[in-house]
């Protein structure tokens, strides 16, 4: 599609590491999204978010207003589990309580690392009856479902076509939950395992459940893993496998894009950052 771009005057032009940052945005009135992004799928970037502009600009003409919250969270090695966690559930808390945002307008949004911890938060949440969960959907971008990465299939099938390296995921994976919680938190550490005293996905998940991933990502068969796990458990899940893709597609291939983007006075061109539109239709389609 074509649109109108009014440029914002404070943002100027993409830096380098403009398109390489990561965290979190909410996007609120009449419909919130709590949104968290980690580019490089470890907890290592410290910039603040990648621009939300053209998804933005995307749901305002198809008639939602929105907002933008960031969560700059503690980082590994420094930080490790559950400092995230906790961080991610104060921000949401502030939001319900300080905000006064309806939990029927939130949908946590996250991409790899960052979908491992929205499915953190929305597990932390179903163990804290006073805090609802949030109820317009969760949407998942190429999740990194096994910090282990245990299993071989698509690591060893996709290795020549993706860009992560499973040693690497491996150590990042470590530095974030150290090997001494396989004991006692295996279930967070690999979301495809079966949930602690016979809980059901059904009930830590919002109703609306969307995932969407590269045939090529070395992460795609325990992403299939947790889908499995989540429609045993009685939910449906809205899956989008996208033929050809790499890990995080949406933000890699856009990257080629933000320049020319931010640069963009008036009709913005067809097929300019398609990722972000994809992000931005599948946010759109859980409120149609």
């Amino acid at each position: 599609m074509a649109f109108a771009y009014d440029p914002n005057p404070s943002i100027g032009r993409a830096t380098l590491m403009d398109k390489l940052q990561c965290f979190a945005l909410l996007l609120v009135l009449p419909w919130a999204c709590f949104e968290v992004l980690s580019r490089r799928a470890v907890w290592t970037n410290n910039d603040l978010s990648l621009k939300a502009d053209f998804i933005c600009t995307f749901l305002r003409l198809k008639g939602i207003s929105i907002a933008v919250f960031a969560l700059d969270y503690s980082l590994t090695p420094e930080a490790q589990y559950p400092t995230q966690v906790n961080q991610a559930k104060a921000a949401y808390r502030y939001l319900l309580e300080d905000q006064n945002i309806d939990a029927a307008k939130i949908a946590p949004i996250g991409d790899s690392a960052g979908a491992h911890l929205i499915l953190n938060l929305l597990s932390n949440l179903a163990d804290e009856p006073s805090l609802p969960k949030p109820g317009a959907g969760v949407f998942l971008i190429a999740p990194w479902i096994d910090l282990r990465c245990s299993r071989d299939g698509s690591f060893v099938r996709n290795r020549d076509s993706d860009y992560l390296l499973r040693d690497r995921l491996i150590r990042a994976g470590l530095q974030v939950m150290p090997r001494h919680l396989d004991a006692t938190v295996p279930h967070i550490i690999d979301f495809s395992l079966p949930r602690p005293d016979k809980q059901s996905w059904a009930q830590t998940l919002p109703n609306k459940v969307w995932m969407g991933i590269g045939s090529k990502g070395v992460l795609l068969d325990d992403a299939i893993a947790f889908v499995n796990r989540v429609e045993a458990d009685g939910m449906n899940v809205e899956f989008q496998l996208d033929k050809g893709k790499v890990h995080d597609w949406q933000i890699v291939e856009d990257l080629l894009d933000v320049d020319q983007y931010f640069a963009t006075i008036g009709e913005v061109p067809q097929g300019l950052m398609k990722g972000a539109a994809n992000i931005a239709e599948a946010i759109f389609s859980a409120k149609s």
